[in-house]
């Protein structure tokens, strides 16, 4: 699985696994830079490192499970369950303030928003490339559901590698947080 069939790859991936109405909690996708970027980089640029999910287990809906692609195999993981641990008072806790529809989750319509940023991308970066785009629940950085994407360059200036990310609403158009090119 690559980029290149859009930023909701992996996202499109999990709803084929688990069905788009299992509500999530958080979805991990990384991207390789690629070797013009990362000298570390094994993988071209936009291949997909790593997919996860977490979500509502079906058969006891207070609890989570989490799958994982495996790029090697071509296939998930299977579901593993997951201890929930909160800071404060754990009687409080409710896994539904933590959980969103994954139909919900408009990753696809990101593209607009790496579109957007493109030009701006290439005057500054010699060599860049989209490397994240995750589903963040609610928490520390952010008070709703939010997608981030995130970006890994080349600096024109120095050939310094520099990174920068965007926080998204669920809808996929709405930037909320645009810290692109801090």
């Amino acid at each position: 699985m690559s980029l290149s069939a859009g930023p909701d790859v992996c996202f499109n991936a999990v709803a084929d696994q688990i069905g788009s109405d299992a509500k999530v909690s958080e979805i991990t996708s990384m991207f390789s830079a690629g070797p013009d970027v990362d000298s570390s980089a094994s993988e071209p640029a936009g291949t997909m490192t790593v997919c996860t999910a977490y979500y509502q287990n079906p058969d006891d809906p207070r609890k989570l499970l989490s799958i994982s692609y495996v790029p090697a195999l071509g296939e998930f993981t299977d579901p593993a369950d997951v201890e929930v641990s909160v800071s404060g008072d754990a009687a409080d806790f409710n896994l539904e303030d933590y959980l969103v529809p994954l139909s919900e989750v408009k990753a696809g319509a990101l593209s607009a928003v790496f579109d957007a940023n493109e030009a701006q991308l290439a005057d500054k970066y010699s060599a860049y490339a989209w490397t994240g785009v995750q589903l963040a629940d609610p928490g520390t950085f952010n008070d709703e559901f939010a997608l981030r994407i995130a970006y890994e360059g080349r600096l024109k200036s120095n050939d310094v590698k520099d990174d920068g990310y965007a926080m998204v609403a669920l809808d996929g158009t709405t930037v909320t947080d645009n810290n692109l090119f801090d």
